[in-house]
C-alpha cells in the first residue's frame, strides 16, 4: 500500500505545478481520494487554503498564481 501511495504522490508532484491550484474535483478525476488528499495535507504534501481547493508549495499565494489557476 505504502508503494502505491507513493507512486501516487510522485506522481501529483509531476503533475501539478508547484503553487498553483486545483479543486477536489481535480484530484478526484486524477485517483486522489478524499482521505488521500487528507493524508497529504497532514503529511505537509498539499495545503489546503480554501475548502476543496488544493495546491503544492509552502509559500504563500499569489493573486498570479491564482489567475494562472483559473486560467488553466
Amino acid at each position: 500500500m505504502a508503494t502505491r501511495s507513493d507512486s501516487k504522490l510522485n506522481r501529483l508532484q509531476q503533475e501539478l505545478p508547484e503553487g498553483l491550484l486545483v479543486d477536489a474535483g481535480w484530484l478526484e478525476a486524477h485517483g486522489y481520494s478524499s482521505a488521500l488528499r487528507s493524508q497529504y495535507v497532514r503529511a505537509g504534501w498539499l495545503d489546503n487554503p480554501a475548502r476543496r481547493v488544493y495546491r503544492r508549495s509552502r509559500t504563500p499565494l499569489t493573486w498570479q498564481q491564482a489567475v494562472i489557476s483559473l486560467q488553466t
